[in-house]
């Protein structure tokens, strides 16, 4: 058997539009100027509001495939990898798919939630699965 290999050839991202400054949460939380960056070493969040997270995910994953060169119909497989899961059941994968118009594709859909290591998890248990023939 051929040993088939992995690489990433396209990412996308998905921003909210509400931004919040490290200094605006400083001063939410009545917290000396400087504290919150000096303790989550973080300059700036996005808040989603009203936003869904397969709404955000549909947003990255289109990005994602634009990035790759691809249309959705070009792969076997979506793993929705977060820490922010929508629902149990159905999973986000799902909900992603369908946002996207892909509701009845038939491609299957699951999510992999690990925390802040769902992208490493997701990528390595996917890699296994191509490497394997899977996908």
């Amino acid at each position: 058997m051929q040993r088939r290999e992995v690489k990433v050839i396209g990412t996308g991202k998905y921003l909210p539009a509400h931004r919040v400054t490290a200094q605006e949460m400083d001063r939410r939380l009545g917290v000396p100027d400087g504290w919150v960056l000096k303790k989550s070493d973080v300059a700036v969040r996005y808040f989603a509001g009203t936003e869904k997270a397969s709404e955000m995910g549909a947003r990255a994953a289109e990005a994602a495939l634009a990035s790759a060169g691809l249309a959705f119909t070009d792969i076997d497989c979506l793993m929705c990898a977060s820490g922010t899961m929508e629902q149990p059941i159905p999973c986000t994968a799902a909900l992603i798919q369908k946002a996207i118009g892909q509701g009845h594709s038939g491609v299957p859909a699951l999510d992999l939630n690990t925390t802040c290591l769902s992208f490493v998890a997701a990528l390595d248990m996917v890699s296994y699965m191509v490497t394997a023939g899977r996908y």
